[in-house]
């Protein structure tokens, strides 16, 4: 090991050009004035000390050679000893190194899954590591277009299945963290090999459901540590959320609701945003079933107008509540930008960039909730106009559309960040598809903006290789703009 001085830490061509590179993100000044692309710049804990084991080596191999050469007995011959080369690694190996590059990531760029190294230290088990296995398999398999993967992937899935079958059953395992992580896990992993249908689905919200229900097992004193808190504010949420998509009656007692009360109590300055913002998503889930099985009459309709603009009010005192820690930058797009492919055919020329992948997702949720409660007002109120035009109603139906298309965009314009952010980002793109869907269904089908969202699908299964983002995609272009209701998933 050589330490070597303090490294330049500019992109590549302001070092090569010797000029002072003033390292802005995502492209340095210096790029930008004369439209080229920016490389990036260099970590400097990374670059000051060097590994020179191979040309130290090689060194030593040169000086042998030359002395075998001038030896008087190098005629005879010698023998040298073979170079040893270390094992290569098992798919195991390379599953779990994939899984910590895309799905974990690093401190300074957390993945969605930022918690797992800890439990594979402390509370690691079977079904844990057998569920890791899988879902790295999964992921490899599908960036990388590979059979044999996909059938490992499989062949893994199985025996995590079992083995966490075999956990729940196991009284001291079926409430730690470690279980529940696996099954989720196990979700993520159908989310990824599983097309996008109500029917095809049922294995993905079978295991939200099943988590849910551990969940009240776990009781009160999962809430006596971060990540017991954090698991049980992740799956509660994504269990609301599924909910409204698949309007399926979702595992929602009366324990669960006390739980998450007793959560936003916690000294956690995320928890009270989030278990705010479940608790109105599940009372948008109870309007979304009753919408869909109501008779279509004027008194029946009103009412149901009326709990659906007081959702839409809260939802954007919600949005209004959030302190700093939720804010987001809107940044202007440079000319030469690294990301330039990414911008919206109609024109954007700003993007989004946020704290974490946590809070970029947790915006996309608000905003593809909204976009769903804002097509049923809207649906709502049109039809009621059939029966006696107002103005109020035709104001209504404006606002619901005027609402609609702003989130819509600012989706679009979160897409950026996950690639700026690095490796982990391109494991987060799993919960950016559902909302370029949602986006697309309240867009004009021969618009700019929804040729670009197609385009933005097609460029995310081709570079994750996602079953379901390839099946979303195809789901738009072989149906009509408007799906959200009764399902957007029928």
């Amino acid at each position: 090991m050589v330490y070597r001085g303090k490294p330049g830490l500019g992109c590549d061509l302001c070092r090569k050009r010797r000029l002072t590179c003033d390292r802005q993100r995502p492209s340095c000044s210096q790029c930008i004035r004369i439209h080229q692309k920016c490389t990036g710049y260099r970590d400097p804990n990374m670059l000051r000390v060097f590994d020179q084991t191979e040309e130290v080596s090689q060194k030593v191999e040169a000086r042998r050679r030359a002395s075998r050469k001038n030896s008087p007995t190098s005629s005879q011959g010698s023998i040298t000893p073979a170079r040893l080369s270390p094992p290569p690694l098992s798919i195991d190996d390379h599953a779990m190194s994939h899984l910590f590059t895309f799905w974990v990531g690093s401190g300074q760029s957390q993945g969605i899954l930022w918690y797992v190294p800890e439990l594979l230290c402390k509370e690691s088990s079977v079904a844990l590591q057998a569920a890791s296995r899988a879902l790295g398999l999964a992921s490899m398999s599908g960036m990388q277009e590979t059979s044999n993967l996909g059938r490992s992937a499989a062949e893994s899935y199985g025996m995590a299945l079992c083995a966490t079958n075999d956990a729940l059953r196991d009284p001291a395992l079926a409430t730690t963290d470690s279980t529940l992580t696996a099954v989720m896990m196990l979700s993520t992993y159908e989310m990824i090999m599983g097309k996008m249908g109500r029917h095809e689905m049922h294995g993905w919200m079978n295991h939200i459901l099943g988590a849910t229900r551990m969940l009240e097992l776990r009781g009160e004193a999962q809430m006596d540590s971060e990540l017991g808190r954090f698991l049980f504010e992740t799956v509660t949420l994504l269990n609301a959320i599924s909910g409204v998509l698949f309007r399926y009656s979702k595992h929602n007692s009366q324990r669960i609701w006390e739980l998450s009360e007793l959560a936003e109590t916690k000294d956690n300055q995320d928890a009270g945003p989030r278990e705010r913002f479940y608790r109105i998503i599940v009372r948008l889930n109870d309007l979304s079933i009753k919408v869909d099985r109501a008779e279509k009459s004027a008194e029946n309709l009103g009412s149901l107008l009326s709990e659906a603009l007081v959702l839409e009010a809260e939802l954007e005192a919600w949005c209004m509540s959030l302190d700093d820690t939720w804010s987001y930058a809107i940044v202007k797009r440079a000319h030469a930008s690294t990301h330039e492919h990414f911008c919206s055919a109609t024109g954007r020329k700003t993007y989004h960039t946020y704290n974490s992948l946590a809070i970029a997702g947790m915006w996309n949720f608000y905003r593809q909730m909204r976009i769903i409660l804002n097509e049923m007002i809207r649906s709502i109120a049109d039809y009621l106009l059939g029966f006696q035009w107002t103005y109020e109603g035709e104001q209504i139906v404006f606002q619901s559309i005027s609402a609609m298309d702003q989130l819509a965009d600012d989706i679009c314009a979160s897409i950026d960040y996950y690639f700026i952010y690095g490796a982990p980002g391109v494991g987060g793109v799993l919960r950016l598809q559902l909302p370029l869907f949602v986006a697309a269904l309240c867009t004009d089908k021969y618009s700019e903006r929804y040729t670009w969202i197609l385009q933005m699908l097609d460029m995310l299964a081709t570079l994750t290789g996602f079953e379901q983002t390839n099946s979303l995609s195809q789901r738009l272009r072989n149906s009509s703009n408007r799906g959200i209701l009764p399902s957007i998933m029928n």
